[in-house]
This record gives C-alpha cells, sequence and structure tokens, in this order.
C-alpha cells in the first residue's frame, strides 16, 4: 500500500493526501512510479473527483510534500483551505487534521501556564530548604552529647576487632593446612608416576598403584623367614617415620585400654597391599567357600601374625616419639 498526493482540478493549488487505493482505475494502482504528473479519478466520499498526481510515497513524505506545496503557493494549509474549498470532501478532512494538530501542540497560554507551575515549584523548594535549615543545625550541647553518644567505647571497638584478627588468623591456618595436604598429595603422586614409569619398580599387588624397588623387594625376601619378619621389614621401607607417628594400623579403639583416644589408620591402600603381597610370597591363599565350616587355613593364621607383628610395631615408633 502507499499514497499519493493529488491536486484537485476545480480548486488550483489545493492539495491531498489519500491512499492508492482510492483511486477508480486499477491498472493505474499499478503503475506506482508513473503516477506522478497524471490526471486520474479518485474516489471521495460517495463521488468521484479529477485530480493531478503530484507524488507517490508513504503517507508521512505525502504529508510533508503537501505542506511544503502549500507553503510555497502561499496558502494556508490549516484555515484558507477549509475556506476556498468550502464544504467539499478534501475540506472538511484538512480542517479535522488541522484542528488535531493544534490540540496536540501547546498554545501560549499553555506555556505561560507551565511557567508559571515551574515559577510555583521553585518557589516551594527554596521555602521547603528555608524552613528545614535551622531544624537542621543542632545546637551546640545538643550536638556535643550526640557526638558522644555515638562515639563506642573504645573497649567494645578493640573486643570486636581482636575477635575478627583471630577469626581471620583461624581461616588462614585451615587453608595453610589443606595446602600443606594438597602438597603432600601431589608429591605422593608424583612419586608413584615416577615409579611406575621405571623398570627398576614393580607394583607389589596388581591394580593398588603401590610400587617398590626390585632390590629392596629381594633384599627384605633374603632376609626374611616368615610372613611376619617379611612384613616388618617392608613395612619401615614403605612408610616413613612421619607417616607412622600418631597412627595405628586400623584406627580401632584399643581392646585393652578402651579410654585411650583412637589413633588414625595409616594409609590403607599401602597396609593391604604390603600385607596381601607378603602372604603371596609364601603361597597362602584363602580358602575356598567350598571348604567346611570352622576349618582354620594358614592364610587367616599368618595374616593375623602380620597384623599383630605391626600393630607391635607401631606402637614401638610412637613410644621413641615420646
Amino acid at each position: 500500500m502507499g499514497f499519493v498526493l493529488v491536486e484537485f482540478s476545480s480548486n488550483r493549488n489545493k492539495f491531498a493526501v489519500i491512499s492508492i487505493d482510492k483511486i477508480v482505475d486499477k491498472k493505474l494502482r499499478e503503475l506506482k512510479a508513473e503516477l506522478p504528473e497524471k490526471t486520474v479519478e479518485v474516489f471521495w466520499g460517495r463521488r468521484i473527483y479529477s485530480v493531478k498526481v503530484r507524488g507517490f510515497g508513504s503517507q508521512t513524505e505525502m504529508n510533508d510534500r503537501c505542506s511544503n506545496l502549500t507553503e510555497c503557493d502561499g496558502s494556508n494549509f490549516t484555515t484558507d483551505k477549509s475556506s476556498i474549498m468550502g464544504n467539499s470532501a478534501a475540506g472538511r478532512i484538512a480542517a479535522i487534521l488541522n484542528k488535531r494538530k493544534i490540540l496536540n501542540e501547546p498554545g501560549p497560554s499553555t506555556m505561560r501556564i507551565q511557567k508559571v507551575q515551574k515559577l510555583n515549584d521553585q518557589v516551594d523548594k527554596e521555602i521547603c530548604s528555608a524552613v528545614l535549615a535551622p531544624q537542621a543545625i543542632p545546637e551546640t550541647l545538643n550536638s556535643n552529647e550526640n557526638c558522644e553518644n555515638e562515639v563506642e567505647d573504645p573497649q567494645e571497638t578493640i573486643a570486636k576487632l581482636t575477635a575478627k584478627v583471630a577469626k581471620w588468623k583461624a581461616i588462614s591456618q585451615k587453608h595453610k593446612e589443606c595446602a600443606k595436604m594438597l602438597k603432600r598429595q601431589i608429591q605422593e603422586l608424583k612419586e608413584q608416576q615416577n615409579l611406575a614409569t621405571s623398570e627398576d619398580n614393580v607394583e607389589i599387588t596388581v591394580g593398588t598403584g603401590v610400587y617398590m624397588e626390585k632390590t629392596t623387594l629381594a633384599a627384605a625376601k633374603l632376609t626374611a623367614k616368615t610372613p611376619t619378619i617379611l612384613a616388618r621389614s617392608l613395612f619401615r621401607q614403605l612408610f616413613k617415620p612421619d607417616e607412622m607417628k600418631g597412627c595405628s594400623l586400623f584406627g580401632r579403639t584399643c581392646n585393652a585400654n578402651k579410654s585411650a583416644p583412637v589413633l588414625p589408620s595409616v594409609d590403607g591402600i599401602k597396609r593391604d597391599a604390603l600385607i596381601e603381597y607378603c602372604l603371596n610370597t609364601y603361597n597362602l591363599k584363602p580358602l575356598p567357600s567350598s571348604c567346611r565350616r570352622g576349618q582354620v587355613s594358614e592364610y587367616v593364621v599368618q595374616r593375623s601374625r602380620i597384623v599383630d607383628s605391626l600393630n607391635k610395631l607401631l606402637r614401638e615408633e610412637n613410644c621413641k616419639g615420646n
């Protein structure tokens, strides 16, 4: 859809903007670019008028062009148009559009009212500031009393700051411990990686990730006559003194002294891998499930002896530390 700017043939220099659908000849509607400067017939209300097309485009463009043409011809598009065209449809439509335009634009009286309102608002603000100013300035005695009330007790301030310092120290210590633990874990992982990639090391129990040097295992086997002796010898090689200090084998409560505090257990993966390696070295394996109930295997006997020996070893190491 588009709009055309037309000039009425009956009244020269009188223009109007109408929709292109108002053109009587439908063939001419399709010739949008060729319409300017052509005389066509258009529907206007119930009548048909012969008009000259002066332009084609959007409604806004045509309205602007219509205003420019009217000003160039020295005619008033708002009032003279309606008086010259009389009671014609174009005149009535132009008058209605002009009235809407006038209502939307502020008149002189409206502008004066707005100026007066701005002045009144400014005066009200000045009066309010003048009234509130004396109240905002307290007397000397009242100001001194308020200042004394607002100042906190120095002892309370010191106590609050001391509590904050203690809190942040505790948080800092906690983060330091976490950092140490992470560094230790990283070091252990690096050691395991080095052991796994080295040809001189062997995994003592498959799937555990616990590696030891082949020479250390061979030397321990030569000097060990029983699984218990082998376990004690390898335990000292596998666990460092720091890992054994203050720890127990399984982290359980002592049966002889139940009131004693429970010590944390050593690394369970290393412990179990070591015990299984010592038992497998002497071809000791658990009995199958098909064996009779109550039958005790050599595997269970030797494992209990290894556990007792390692518990005794940890107690000796803890006594040395004390």
